[in-house]
């Protein structure tokens, strides 16, 4: 029978009992001992398992996620109590927090914990350690879900003089990376990359490895230089020695975009040459479109010969609703509301705003995600928070306008709805010692507790077919937006599922060691379910795509034109 969190507290009590406090300095093997037992207690007790992951991340030997969880902790522990060094024991937890295969939990160094020389505190180590970065990049092909590899997806324009070996070509398949075989490479790498699935983790796996990442134990790396094995497509072996460089000085031949997250996207509009460069590559992507304005939400291009929108989305800025509307009022003003959307989500994450969104991108009522909460020993002390957080923003704000039935709701609440539920469902789920809260609208953020989920069209909406390009790169609300638009039947998706990461809230922690109580660093636990409009957890379960087609190093160049190939006839099958 494993501890609960209150028995092992007692035991680490005990502990400091007996140990001379002068010796309990924080980096003893007692400590790090304590504090795994910790991390595992809390992961099992706090985290909010979804039923559906451990099916969903390819072969294994456990019967549910919580089993692989513990199980693979365990494997790490002997390590984790060894690491004796602030980089060891930081990159072992980045490990531990690894094996829950969450694409939402990170660790963090903190003030007076573990320092680590490549952690940057100032950019959150986004941006900083980014710029370093090979002139080469790689995708996964998913033809073969048992056989998946990386190839190249683009590279540096001066890269044949950077190297003896030649020019690589788009599609050679990447064979060793730093004298190691890439199965070998590839195993170490994962283990730093915490995803919510198998095609996310290979996305995120091909993503990372030109790149220096903070969070990879630098053991990975071979100084200032990568040295990679790759096969042409005619079975030739040959080999690149290719140097870090800053990312702004690489110009790239143009068959990648440059970034799939926030951090990037924000950092592309910043540095001079970035957009230009960008914009070169979207027109080769999106061959008959014309831009009309760009927003930091998304880019919008219309193709007049075929009546038809297209979203380049970015990410979903806290600024979103304001880019909508400047989009819809752009199409009310140009007689364009039945115009057809293309969203283009194959490289975006998260945000808020899908709901509201769609109120304004498509003509039908629809069923909104739910989400729930964990009962654990941080419930009460994250609700608290919530409140805090929730009378604040009412004090600034105000609720938003009353309305007299809630199918009239148009804009998200300010957190009046979340501190009903608060006070009333959550608190009884809590006094009564359930295992989870009931399941309401998600977060409360637009409807309340009673609610069916149902939301209606603004006034002004788009009427044309909405097409959605999905992929393995989106996360948290892209998953919500997806979900929303395929579970309702509100559009047509064709590509690949997005990356199944989604929750209702996080834990955050600034951990320190339990006898001495020192700071070691902040780690985190999903602690509560989103709930997709079909009624099935989220987390390692992405909608499926109408029409599946895996990205592979052959259709690589050519992929943007078999989905703009499905859009089209899907679009011509709802105007006939």
């Amino acid at each position: 029978m494993r501890k609960s969190i209150r028995t092992l507290a007692r035991s680490i009590f005990v502990a400091v009992m007996l140990v001379n406090a002068a010796a309990a300095d924080p980096g003893t093997a007692e400590d790090r001992a304590a504090l795994f037992d910790y991390i595992l207690t809390a992961t099992l007790e706090r985290t909010a398992f979804s039923p559906y992951k451990i099916t969903n991340i390819g072969p294994t030997q456990y019967r549910s996620i919580e089993e692989l969880v513990r199980g693979e902790s365990l494997k790490l522990r002997d390590e984790f109590i060894a690491a004796d060094t602030d980089e060891k024991l930081f990159y072992a937890l980045q490990k531990l927090s690894s094996v829950r295969w969450d694409s939402h939990l990170h660790v963090y160094p903190i003030e007076g914990g573990l320092e680590l020389d490549a952690f940057n505190p100032d950019s959150g180590g986004k941006i900083e350690t980014w710029t370093e970065h090979a002139p080469i990049k790689f995708k996964p092909d998913y033809g073969d879900i048992d056989h998946q590899y990386l190839f190249v997806s683009d590279f540096s324009k001066n890269i044949g003089k950077l190297t003896d070996n030649g020019t690589p070509a788009i599609g050679d398949s990447l064979t060793a990376v730093n004298g190691q075989p890439v199965e070998d490479y590839l195993d170490r790498l994962r283990r730093y990359h915490g995803k919510s699935s198998t095609n996310s983790l290979w996305w995120d796996m091909a993503y990372s490895l030109p790149l220096k990442e903070w969070f990879i134990d630098p053991s990975l790396y071979d100084g200032n230089t990568i040295t990679l094995e790759l096969r042409r497509q005619n079975g030739e072996q040959y080999e690149l020695e290719l140097p870090y460089v800053r990312y702004e000085t690489i110009e790239w031949s143009g068959h990648d975009d440059h970034y799939t997250d926030v951090a990037r996207a924000e950092y592309v509009r910043l540095v001079d040459g970035f957009a230009e460069q960008d914009e070169v590559f979207n027109a080769w992507k999106y061959p008959g479109y014309e831009r009309i304005f760009s927003t930091a939400s998304f880019d919008l291009y219309t193709h007049e010969d075929r009546e038809t929108f297209l979203l380049k989305w970015n990410y979903f800025t806290r600024d979103v609703r304001e880019h909508i509307q400047q989009f819809i009022d752009y199409a009310e003003d140009n007689n364009k509301l039945h115009y057809a959307t293309i969203w283009d989500g194959m490289r975006t994450r998260g945000g808020n705003y899908g709901v509201w969104m769609l109120q304004r991108m498509q003509p039908h009522p629809f069923k909104t995600t739910f989400g729930n909460l964990r009962i654990s020993d941080t419930t009460e002390a994250l609700a608290s928070g919530l409140r805090e957080t929730a009378l604040k923003r009412i004090d600034e704000q105000g609720r938003h306008a009353e309305v007299s039935n809630v199918r009239e709701i148009m804009h998200p609440d300010n957190g009046q709805f979340l501190i009903e539920w608060l006070d009333s469902d959550l608190t009884t789920a809590i006094e009564n010692n359930q295992p989870y809260s009931n399941n309401v609208p998600f977060k409360n953020y637009y409807l309340p507790k009673y609610s069916d989920g149902m939301v209606y069209p603004a006034d002004v909406h788009l009427t044309g077919p909405l097409i959605l390009f999905v992929g393995p790169a989106g996360c948290s609300q892209v998953d919500q937006f997806v979900s929303m638009v395929v579970d309702n039947k509100l559009g047509y998706s064709v590509g690949m599922p997005a990356g199944g990461c989604s929750n209702t809230w996080e834990w955050v922690e600034e951990l320190k060691f339990p006898i001495s109580g020192e700071p070691v660093a902040r780690y985190m636990w999903s602690v509560g379910h989103t709930i997709r409009p079909n009624g099935e957890v989220m987390e390692g379960n992405s909608s499926p795509v109408d029409d599946y087609i895996p990205l592979t190093a052959e259709n690589y160049l050519d992929y943007y034109k078999q989905l703009f190939e499905f859009a089209y006839r899907h679009i011509e099958e709802q105007q006939e």
